[in-house]
């Protein structure tokens, strides 16, 4: 089944049609009747564009899946959209994993924990600025303490000092993580990287300088977006 819809407000439409439709709140017995739900949505000038006949519809692969860890609350039309556009302009045409998108303070706090025991402190205190690096340097004062009581207080030296990830603020700036092993980004598909960055940099609501390839620090090809100039 196919429903197109426009509007200025795409998702809150959908959803309000789809719930009249019962389809949204099915019930268990029509989950297990009913084939999959394949919903894509679409702005004005993508649908306008399958109407004129510009884009063959069907004819690309490319699809954004999340892993099952990512948090995509954050992850609006707006932000979706421009994801697809970033790499439909790249020439990827296959399926696409998110690893990483919003982390509130004690996932955060996780993120910087794996890195340092996985990468080292050089190499931790290398990918964050002088606030993170403050956090960081905490982090071996009490290394030795239960890992709960350690998150908690790298939560705590966070607000301290003021720092705030990208990946943590989603005011005025967000980060979008591509994991590089999820991706094949460093086997199979290691030719796709350089492309994706070319392609994000164009766009306006991307920082450019926060546009970075998986590397030995971060194991992601990493998209800082711009929410609020």
């Amino acid at each position: 089944m196919t429903i197109q819809i426009i509007s200025d407000t795409p998702l809150q439409t959908t959803i309000t049609w789809l719930n009249y439709l019962g389809i949204v709140f099915a019930t268990e017995q029509q989950r297990q009747a009913d084939k999959d739900l394949n919903i894509s949505i679409k702005n004005k000038p993508e649908v306008e564009e399958l109407w004129d006949g510009k884009v063959e519809k069907g004819k690309s692969n490319l699809k954004i899946i999340y892993s099952k860890d990512t948090d995509i609350s954050v992850v609006t039309t707006e932000i979706e959209n421009l994801l697809y556009r970033i790499l439909k302009n790249a020439n990827i045409d296959r399926e696409i994993k998110v690893t990483s998108a919003y982390r509130n303070p004690e996932n955060q706090a996780k993120a910087m924990i794996t890195l340092i025991k996985t990468k080292g402190l050089s190499k931790a205190k290398d990918l964050y600025n002088h606030k993170g690096d403050l956090v960081v340097g905490y982090y071996e004062t009490i290394k030795n303490y239960e890992q709960n009581e350690i998150i908690r207080l790298l939560v705590i030296k966070m607000n301290e000092v003021g720092f705030v990830s990208a990946h943590s603020d989603w005011k005025k700036r967000g980060a979008i993580d591509f994991g590089e092993n999820s991706n094949g980004f460093n086997s199979i598909y290691s030719h796709e990287v350089n492309s994706i960055i070319e392609s994000a940099k164009k766009e306006p609501m991307v920082n450019p300088k926060q546009v970075l390839p998986p590397s030995n620090k971060e194991p992601a090809l990493h998209i800082e977006i711009i929410l609020n100039k």
